[in-house]
């Protein structure tokens, strides 16, 4: 039996240095950019491309990241390549060399005759990664360090090659190499709606910078892995849809800002459950913050950007690069909430009714059976630190006395440090910080509307203690539950603004999207379908531009008065909004239009319940800020419910599977 490959990040190389965005590595830091390119094209043993810049004869003979080297056999086994990599996340649902576990313990938590094990289906053996758990933002950061560690091994390598092959190079490779950590790509910026994918990963080659300064082009790793034989197969070709991130850019840096409005208040499980996933495993209706969840706006970005490709679908979503620059930027946001919220934590379960409940991983994983308790030092498998036990979640964190050290920081940002202690009024100032610059300013918004005299907009409830209300101003959010599995793979609920009379369809504006990232289930057992049928709900927002509601207003007479009664106002608002379900493909699968008078879909017509989304609801609430800092943090309050969007049911589109 192998070895395990013990994931400690980049020690040893000199101190802890920080995961930079990926554009602004490849403008700053010419040798740190060169040396991410070729080891990234050495894990994806993509080898003509690599020898075009450097002969394997040259890399230090015996390092683990060379033997084998990829003329051997052997190198596709290699914890550290990228095919192994990526395998972690879904298919090929093998385990991961880095784990290797004799066959006694692979069978000991199985039974054939344990229906934890058996019943319901899908196999739990399908991939390592936790979804719709409180263990979602934990898992997925030893596995970027797992990619930094492997792309920092084979760095360092090239680094001494190149050093050894160029006199006169002071050493500055091996300084880069040192330095290197993963990069990121903040999609929640505010250039993305104007920009949308950077360059650097989408384009089939990119140049890289050589010693004495010449430049070089290469394949692109970052663009794409080619899998065997590196070809796209016959009857397939690449649909670029640059347009799509564009559109959805605005509404995905709205949800993150939105991440850093919970108070620092409640029971501090709770609330690490509505940030850390889309399920929400302990909440009643009333528990809720409205805030939307880490994972939720990482499941947004994989449609997003995925499509119908890698990224859209779970069990092949490893294999492509940009996963993990995507994942680096969601533990960015999970370090700088983590900076803000140091005291909320999963703990050891939550509290209902004077009752403690375990957190579970219902699906189970390919390590974990149905229904496993999750604590924070529960192993999170298949990742094991130096010690050579497995990484836990409690480990995982900053600024905890029982963290691992990790070796990597994020560059700072509105003068937020994540590896730095903080004082509770540095955090505070961190939470409005964060506000501002994910978009999220109440204030500053409301001294532009025009529409704000209604009554709804005028706090008539006690404000939180301590706190000012932000005046003329009203948030609203779409509140969306979706069958995770309704058409047995991932799928997008879509919102728009309806286009004005005479404008057709051409006009519709997109608002938002909640997306659905789940895996298919092929079984064909009575067992599965039950389960498909009464499945866990993915729970997501979409936030309503303040700007879009001043203009509904403001375009019928009579709506922009005090006196106008408060559903009147909100059945306006709800009557511009439809909805589309789409396919990762894009495809159509039903359609809502919203407001009253519109005749009920025909039976035959209707999606099924079991289908449809479970409730898309409109909600509002008022702002407030520290009444003696209007310059700090805005919290949520008052919250009202304004009901049902979609009451005349779902109609199937003509691409509805039946």
């Amino acid at each position: 039996m192998s070895k395990p490959y013990l994931i400690t990040g980049r020690k040893n190389t000199g101190g802890v240095f920080p995961r930079l965005p990926i554009e602004t590595l490849q403008s700053t830091q010419p040798e740190q950019f060169t040396l991410f390119i070729l080891a990234f094209l050495f894990i994806q043993d993509r080898q003509s491309a690599f020898m075009e810049v450097i002969d394997f004869g040259s890399l230090a003979p015996g390092a683990s990241w060379t033997n084998p080297t990829p003329d051997r056999p052997g190198i596709r086994r290699l914890p550290s390549t990228f095919l192994q990599i990526g395998g972690i996340h879904g298919l090929p649902y093998e385990e991961y060399p880095g784990d290797p576990r004799p066959e006694t313990d692979r069978a000991s938590d199985f039974s054939t005759n344990d229906k934890k094990d058996t019943h319901p289906v899908p196999s739990r053996f399908g991939g390592y990664c936790n979804h719709g758990a409180v263990f979602f933002p934990t898992w997925h950061r030893p596995y970027v360090l797992l990619i930094e560690q492997a792309i920092g091994e084979a760095a360092d390598g090239i680094a001494a090659a190149l050093e050894k092959n160029n006199l006169n190079q002071g050493g500055k490779w091996i300084k880069a190499a040192k330095e290197l950590r993963f990069p990121y790509w903040d999609w929640a910026e505010a250039d993305v709606a104007n920009k949308g994918l950077p360059v650097v990963l989408h384009t089939d080659k990119v140049t890289i910078t050589l010693p004495g300064g010449t430049k070089k082009e290469v394949d692109n790793p970052l663009s794409y892995y080619p899998f065997e034989g590196g070809k796209i197969p016959t009857g397939f070709r690449d649909v670029p849809d640059p347009r799509k991130l564009k559109e959805h850019g605005p509404c995905v840096r709205k949800k993150v800002g939105r991440l850093f409005t919970f108070d620092g208040t409640g029971d501090p499980a709770l609330v690490w459950d509505e940030f850390s996933n889309h399920t929400t495993e302990s909440l009643r209706k009333k528990d809720y913050r409205n805030a939307g969840s880490l994972e939720g706006v990482h499941d947004s970005m994989h449609i997003i950007i995925g499509g119908n490709g890698h990224m859209g679908d779970p069990d092949y979503a490893g294999f492509d690069p940009i996963f993990y620059l995507h994942h680096a930027n969601v533990d960015r946001l999970l370090a700088l909430w983590e900076y803000c919220y140091r005291d909320y934590w999963m703990g050891v379960g939550y509290t209902n009714k004077g009752k403690l409940y375990p957190w579970t991983q219902s699906r189970g994983t390919y390590f974990q059976v149905y229904n496993e308790q999750l604590l924070p030092d529960s192993p999170l498998a298949p990742f094991r630190g130096g010690d050579g036990g497995y990484w836990t979640s409690n480990q995982t964190r900053f600024l905890n006395e029982t963290a691992f050290p990790k070796y990597y920081t994020y560059p700072e940002i509105a003068g937020i440090k994540v590896d730095q202690p903080a004082t509770p009024e540095q955090r505070v100032k961190a939470r409005a910080a964060l506000q501002k610059y994910y978009g999220f300013e109440p204030r500053e918004t409301s001294l532009k509307l025009h529409a704000t005299a209604p009554a709804l907009f005028q706090t008539d409830v006690p404000v939180p203690a301590q706190r000012t209300a932000v005046k003329n101003y009203r948030s609203f959010v779409i509140v969306v539950k979706l069958p995770e599995h309704a058409f047995n793979r991932p799928y997008s609920f879509n919102l728009y603004k309806t286009a004005l009379s005479n404008e057709g369809s051409e006009g519709d504006e997109i608002i938002g999207s909640v997306s659905v990232f789940a895996r298919p289930d092929h079984s064909p057992c009575k067992g599965c379908a039950l389960r498909r049928d009464a499945g866990s709900i993915i729970r997501g927002i979409i936030p309503i531009p303040p700007t879009l509601v001043d203009r509904i207003i403001e375009s019928k007479e009579g709506l922009n008065v005090q006196e106008v009664n408060e559903q009147e106002l909100t059945e306006e608002i709800k009557k511009g909004f439809a909805g589309v379900i789409i396919d990762s493909k894009g495809v159509e699968l039903a359609q809502a239009r919203a407001g009253g008078g519109l005749a009920m879909i025909p039976e035959h017509d209707t999606v099924p319940h079991h289908i449809a989304p479970q409730k898309i609801v409109l909600l509002s609430a008022a702002a407030a800020h520290p009444e003696d800092d209007p310059e700090g943090p805005v919290s949520l309050f008052d919250w009202k419910h304004h009901g049902d969007i979609f009451t005349s049911g779902w109609e199937k589109s003509d691409n509805f599977p039946e």
